[in-house]
């Protein structure tokens, strides 16, 4: 279906003469399904679906290299409101991620995560998560390119006083987390979607 913003506030647009981005105000962007069709002033073509751009910005999709959609829709504030003051306030390493780890909560607060990533014009993402059921295909439907790195490790941390930690090493040294995380990443790959690889975390 083609579709064209017109006169939207600002564009970030690529100017190929000096292989750069840039901004530009007033532009139309017209593009027919995944294709950009017009980038520039005054679009003249038809269009099916036509949307007013004025205090609107049109940019590239942005990147981020570090999420953890599975677990920061349920901690937002945990950590400032409930952490240890000998360890700068942090919780990583006494509450996380134990009150909250559940399949369902991982799915629930992963669903949200990618909501608001898509809202704030993320459209790819490493996605750094335990595997959970329902991940590979949640990540499918969101739409985003999605490089689903599932957590493997060769030690867990232990608290040794109040204010340290230290490791309890697996006794494999985590080979078989590391074949599991393979796995996830294989089928996140093969995935019909089309939009998700895999990354090791």
């Amino acid at each position: 279906m083609s579709t064209v913003v017109k006169n939207a506030a600002w564009a970030v647009i690529w100017n190929e003469a000096l292989r750069r981005h840039e901004y530009a105000r007033g532009i139309d962007l017209a593009f027919d399904g995944s294709t950009i069709t017009h980038v520039g002033k005054d679009y003249r073509g038809q269009a099916e679906h036509v949307i007013d751009g004025r205090g609107v910005m049109v940019m590239p999709g942005l990147i981020n290299t570090h999420t953890h959609p599975w677990s920061e829709a349920l901690n937002k504030g945990f950590a400032e409101d409930f952490g240890n003051p000998a360890l700068g306030f942090m919780a990583m390493y006494d509450w996380m991620p134990g009150w909250i780890i559940s399949p369902r909560s991982c799915l629930v607060a992963a669903s949200v995560a990618y909501a608001e990533l898509l809202k704030s014009g993320t459209t790819t993402i490493i996605d750094n998560s335990p595997i959970y059921e329902g991940w590979i295909d949640m990540a499918a439907r969101s739409g985003m390119r999605s490089y689903l790195g599932p957590a493997m490790a060769s030690a867990g941390w232990t608290r040794t006083d109040a204010s340290s930690y230290g490791y309890k090493w697996k006794e494999d040294d985590g080979a078989q987390a590391f074949e599991t995380a393979m796995a996830a990443i294989d089928a996140a790959e093969t995935h019909p979607a089309g939009t998700l690889s895999g990354i090791v975390f």
